[in-house]
């Protein structure tokens, strides 16, 4: 236990796939992100889709509701 190959991905349990505004600007993102203590863990995907990585269930549920109220940053926000 503990132990990973550095060649390995992780995995993230409690994740969300995000989608931004095109004109979202790249600090109102980041603070949007803290807001909530997520990270992007990947992406962009060919569709521009982003993974949001959260500490727990209780900080993924309340983050992707107070992700989705923030319209003008996010198009769509949906836990995994």
């Amino acid at each position: 236990d503990g132990y990973a190959m550095a060649s390995d991905r992780p995995a993230y349990a409690y994740s969300a796939k995000a989608t931004f505004v095109p004109s979202a600007q790249e600090n109102a993102i980041r603070e949007a992100l803290r807001s909530v203590n997520a990270e992007i863990v990947e992406g962009p995907s060919a569709l521009g889709v982003y993974v949001l990585a959260f500490e727990d269930a209780e900080a993924l549920n309340s983050g992707v509701e107070a992700l989705r109220a923030r319209t003008g940053v996010f198009e769509s926000v949906q836990a995994n």
